[in-house]
This record gives C-alpha cells, structure tokens and sequence, in this order.
C-alpha cells in the first residue's frame, strides 16, 4: 500500500494514524514504530495514552482522530467509521487497518476513490492475522495455541476441518480483497 500511494515501500518517515490501541492496535503501533514511522494515536480509554508516550506518538482526542493529517489512517477499533460524512473530511492518502466493516456501506468504497484515497478492506489487512492463528492452533484439540505446529502425528480430525475452514476463509477473503482492490486502482486512475 505505501508503495502504491507514495511510491516507496518504505514506512520509515511516514505518519500513520491508529485508532484504537487495544490489542490489535497497540500491536500494530508497535510495530509501525519500530519500522520508523511517526504515529499519531488514539483511544476511548484514556489509560491508552501511556502507549503513545511509550512510543513517542502525538495523542489526539477520539472525536479528531478522523480528521488528523496523516499519510495513513490505521482505523483499529470500531467498524462503521468511514461514512459519507467522514470520507470528505479525511486528511490522508490511504486508509488500511484491521478494524472490520469500516465501510458504513459498499457506496462509500466509491467516495474514498473519488478523493484518490487508497482503501484496503479489513479482509486483507486482517488475513495475516487469521493464517498466524490457523498456523498456532493445537493440532491436537483443534483450538487454542499451540507451539507444536506443524502438525503432531495424532492430530485430531476436528483440527483437520478447522484449518481447512480457516483456509477457505483466508482465500475467500483474499480473493474478494484483490477484486475490491482491482476496483478502487482502476476507479481511482479514471
């Protein structure tokens, strides 16, 4: 995504604005920091702000965060957030977080093109997340983690369907996020 919008990979020097810093968000802060990129961060949970002190991140109040000047917003909290209403205030290149459903509707895919703003729908963003889970199930039990993968010799049957399930849905999600992605690159060269 930083290679399409800014032409360099590089996330060293750019500003990401995560909202929400619980598990997923904070994580992802975290490691936004350590490639070098400048953050700027929020949460509904005030405790939050000790992570972006921690990181040396610029904190804004929740209701600004949609607002901020950044080159990519990282919505990591609530689903919903991208509206037709919230899409023309949007200060930056790219939106791409692991917050599902941050389309109020598919129509707003369209805003987001239409202002040159590179969107990479939640099942791509996420699909990382769902094969490293897929990856640490107990192959034994078919749930939980495990550090035993890849698979024991006695694996049980119902971790068997559970990783072809996960599977599918990675795929699913995966080939539904090259054709949204498709979509919005050749709407947003119109």
């Amino acid at each position: 995504m930083a290679e399409e919008s800014f032409g360099s990979p590089e996330l060293a020097g750019r500003t990401f604005g995560v909202i929400g810093l619980g598990a997923v968000g904070s994580h992802v802060a975290r490691l936004l920091h350590r490639a070098g990129a400048g953050l700027v961060v929020t949460d509904i949970d005030p405790a939050r702000r000790g992570l972006a002190v921690e990181l040396g991140a610029t904190w804004v109040d929740p209701g600004d965060a949609l607002t901020t000047e950044v080159d990519v917003l990282v919505p990591a909290a609530l689903g919903g957030s991208l509206t037709a209403r919230t899409v023309p205030r949007l200060r930056c290149a790219a939106v791409a977080g692991p917050a599902n459903n941050q389309l109020d509707e598919p129509a707003t895919a369209r805003l987001l093109a239409a202002r040159g703003i590179l969107w990479a729908p939640d099942v791509v963003v996420s699909a990382g997340e769902v094969m490293t889970t897929v990856a640490a199930m107990d192959t034994k039990t078919g749930h939980g983690y495990s550090r035993t993968w890849p698979g024991a010799k006695d694996a049980h049957p119902q971790a068997a369907w559970g990783l072809f399930w996960y599977g599918l849905f990675v795929l699913w999600g995966l080939m539904l996020g090259a054709a949204v992605w498709t979509r919005l690159r050749s709407e947003r060269t119109r």
